[in-house]
Order: C-alpha cells, then structure tokens, then sequence
C-alpha cells in the first residue's frame, strides 16, 4: 500500500496518464465484467457479470475490455494476444481490486500475449511475481502495459518480465519484495518504458533491467527509458535502487533515489564479461541520495563504455562519495555538470579535483550538501538559493523534470530531478508541495446519459476540463475560466455518444488531474 509518508512524490504533474489517452484503442468488441457477486454461468454483462478473472481470461479476444469491480480475487493466467490497435484490457473499477491468490505461481501471469493491459490492481501475496510478462528468446511477448498497479509483499518480485518486448511500466508501485525486486526486466528484450513508478522496501533492487548475456538471446536490452521513478529503502540484500546489466542506447533521467541500502545507479555486465557491460547510456538529471552505510551514488564497471553523465546530484551522506568505476570503463565517457565530491577509481578514492586532474572529466561540478539543495525531510524539491540551480547543461533529451515542468526555467537547466520555478501566483516562492486542486470524483458513475464532475480549488485559478475518448481524441471541454476557491461542479450531457470508457482531464493553474468515466447504455 503507499506510504503516507511520502505521499509527496506522487503529486506529480500528470502529464504520463495521457499516455491512456493517446494510445490507439479502437472501440473494443466486447465489454465484459467480473463481479464477487457474480457467477461463471453468467454472460459477463454489468447486469449479470462473471465471478473469477480465469474464466473472463478464457473467454476474451482483441479488443475486449473487462471490468472488475471491487472485491478480492483468485488470479489468473491469460494466453490470449490483442492486437496493438484493440488490445485486450484488464480495468479495476474500483480502488480495491485485489488478487492475492494465485492461479499458478504468479498472481497475473500474461504468457505470449501480446497488447494486454492490465490498470489498477492490488496485487499481493504472490509466490513468485505479483505481475508477469513472459515470452521465449524466438516469440517476445510484444506490447503490454501494466499501469497503475499496487503490487506488495509478493514472493520474488513485485512486477517481473522476461523477453518482454516493447512493455511499458507506469505509474505502478511496488514494495516489499521478499527476495528479489520490485520491478524486474529480464533478458534480452528491446525498447522498454519504466517511468513515473514508486518501489520502496524491496529486499532486493527497487527497479531492475538485466538483459542476462548468459541465456538465451543476444544478450542485450536496448532503447530502455528509466524516467521519473522514486526509489527508496531498497536493497538490504543488495542491489541498487536502479540496477542495469548489459543496457545499450537507453535514457536514464528524472529519478529520485535516496536512503537505498546498497547502491544508487548501477551498471554493470551482470558478471558476464566479454565485454557485456552496460554502453553508450545517457544519464541524466537524476537525484541520489546515499546513507551513510550504503554504497557509492553511482557505479559503473565491467566494460561499460561509452556512458555519458550529466546533470546529476549524487551525493553520499558517508564516507564514499558520487561516481565508482574502473580502467575497462573509461572509454567513451563523459561526466560533467555534476553534484558529487569523492570518485572511486579502480578502487582508488579520489577527491573530485584528483579526478579532474586524472581524467579530465567533471570540469563543472561541485559538491553540495543535501541541506544547500533541498527543502527537507523527504522533499527533494530544490530551495530557492540551492547551487543546483542554472548550474546544469540544457539538454534537448530532458525537456522537462520528474514533475513535468519544462527545462530550463532560468538562464539554463537546474543540476538533479528537480527544475525550480517561480511565479508570480506562488509570490516568488517554488513549486508548493501541497495540493491546490483536489477532486471530489463523478457521480453517478457508470451513468447512462448525464454526469457531474466536483472538485475543490484551495486558491483561485484558471480552470479547464476536457473529456477524452480512448482514441484520445477531445470530445467536449470547458473554455477556460478563472474560479475562487472553493467547491465546484460541472454537468456534461453524453445523449449522442456511444457506450465506453472516457477520460476526464482538469486543468488548474500548473496541476492536472485525471478520471475515468464509465458511460452504458
């Protein structure tokens, strides 16, 4: 479940859940629902819905979605393909969709189906794998997205894949893996996307991409993108919070990582060798914070060449310090405009002007405390007079920082995940961490014709709604209106549009939120 504590990260801008949106979902063949109080003999419709998810995972086909409302369900194993333009959905309609019996060894299993999604489930209790994907090294499972997910307390992994191509994993959290991780992306499968994602308290590494050179396959994950993940008390088994072995071409930006036991970045050829390590990455405006007894920001070893390190703040709060790495890694790198003081080479601590001198790298970085960067606790926004500020290199592959505000907001892009802004409606302080726009949800919902949408401004605002069908294309929308704080509400008249799911978007000065919208006819 979330930690209250830190319910700080996921006020992010919401600016990924649009993904949902944009995806190109054509009107889906069947819509089918599961109910507790349902029974298998049933035809799956929201008057007389099924009971268990395998029986509805038996029965679907491309384009379906299934509905599951509230309630605590055995898993299931489905082994039937969507296609990428009618993908087959799994949506909790609910915030209590639960699956904590398995089916077979892992709760959700998707075995050589290609374009499932699988959005809002409470996953726990797995023997192995809360969520997996799995295909073989000749026939990747291609295309599947698991979002919004809860997955806890499971044997091995919280979510786990294995030849997995093309999958996105968003907006999901995992935490208390017994074994292993949280999020798990095995061998060598191309192209995936893990952003927006919380994992805390995983025994093993909060989020893991290992292409496996020793299997089948050639050995390599390329074209990943690691952005605007959070990352912390991870590892007491060991592993880093963000762990990679054998990842080529991929995007690392935008992550917040702090008080992980053992590493923060790591990259790495899995022990391999044979020149397996990690190459030619980008890592950019990410955010490390060690404790005092855990291991160095960022390590990077075993032939990982040609890596390219910018803009990031990686300090230890011990005695190690930023960036570890060795002879075999050196070749091709670049790391520059950072916030680091120590560097381990080959083992040899170097101070970050010994480093300079040695290498030549890290012309432009300098070392700060967490208490010059940040506003405290476990707020990794940026103070208004942190160094980090304008101190970076503007990068045309980080538009934006991990709560979607564009870079650069000043003279040029601030050091870390975070990008300072200041407006005038914030009279000249920075990003607030309290929310000023809260929803108050739709109602009725499912609704046959007309719905009401509330929500609540804490300070005036200029304010717009729009509703999206799953084509993503914008059906109604509000001009918009400046409103005073307060309660409001709003009524959209559906008589001309046909049964569906949609997507209603509020926009309030700088914050977004998303609903869903349930329409039978």
């Amino acid at each position: 479940m979330l930690n209250h504590g830190y319910l700080f990260f996921m006020n992010r801008n919401i600016r990924y859940l649009i993904v949902l949106l944009l995806s190109p979902v054509f009107l889906q063949a069947s819509v089918y629902y599961v109910s507790n109080s349902g029974s298998d003999t049933n035809d799956g419709s929201v008057q007389n819905p099924w009971r268990t998810l395998q029986y509805s995972a038996d029965h679907v086909t491309a384009g379906d979605t299934v509905f599951v409302e509230n309630g605590t369900y055995v898993g299931f194993s489905i082994e039937t393909a969507g296609q990428k333009n009618n993908p087959i959905v799994y949506m909790a309609l609910g915030d209590s969709v639960i699956v904590n019996e398995a089916s077979n060894r892992d709760n959700i299993e998707i075995f050589l189906a290609h374009y499932v999604i699988i959005d809002g489930f409470i996953v726990e209790n797995a023997q192995r794998a809360g969520i997996s994907v799995l295909g073989y090294a000749d026939d990747e499972c291609v295309g599947v997205v698991l979002r919004n997910n809860i997955c806890t307390n499971n044997g091995r992994w919280g979510i786990f894949t294995g030849y997995a191509a093309n999958i996105t994993i968003e907006n999901n959290e995992t935490s208390y893996s017994q074994e292993e991780h949280g999020i798990y992306v095995s061998n060598s499968a191309d192209n995936p996307v893990i952003r927006n994602n919380t994992a805390h308290h995983n025994y093993g590494s909060g989020i893991q991409i290992n292409a496996d050179p020793a299997l089948d396959g050639d050995g390599i994950i390329s074209n990943a993108l690691v952005e605007n993940n959070i990352c912390y008390e991870n590892g007491k088994g060991g592993g880093a919070a963000l762990n990679f072995a054998s990842i080529r071409q991929s995007l690392i930006r935008n992550n917040i990582l702090f008080n992980n036991y053992a590493g923060g970045l790591a990259f790495w050829d899995d022990g391999y060798g044979s020149g397996m390590g990690c190459k030619d990455n980008k890592i950019y405006n990410n955010t490390v914070v060690m404790p005092a007894e855990g291991r160095w920001a960022l390590n990077m070893i075993n032939t990982s060449t040609g890596n390219t390190i910018l803009n990031n703040i990686l300090i230890h709060q011990g005695d190690r310090g930023g960036l570890e790495t060795d002879a075999s890694s050196m070749d091709g790198l670049t790391s520059d405009y950072n916030i680091q003081d120590k560097i381990s080479y080959e083992d040899t601590w170097l101070s970050r002007s010994e480093w300079n001198v040695q290498s030549g790298q890290d012309s432009n970085s300098f070392s700060a405390t967490p208490g010059d960067l940040f506003a405290g606790g476990s707020d990794f926004h940026l103070k208004e007079d942190a160094p980090a500020i304008d101190a970076g290199i503007t990068l045309i592959d980080v538009p934006y920082d991990f709560e979607g505000d564009a870079r650069p907001s000043g003279s040029s892009t601030d050091i870390g995940a975070d990008e300072m802004v200041i407006t005038a409606i914030h009279h000249g302080s920075a990003k607030p961490s309290g929310s000023s726009l809260q929803l108050l949800g739709s109602y009725p919902n499912p609704f046959n014709s007309r719905i009401t949408i509330r929500y609540v401004l804490h300070k005036p605002s200029a304010v717009e709604i729009s509703v999206y069908n799953l084509l993503g294309e914008k059906i109604k929308t509000t001009v918009s209106r400046f409103r005073q704080a307060g309660t409001h509400q709003i009524h959209f008249d559906f008589v001309n549009f046909p049964s569906g799911v949609y997507v209603y978007r509020i926009i309030a000065g700088k914050e977004l939120r998303f609903g869903r919208l349930l329409l039978i006819k």
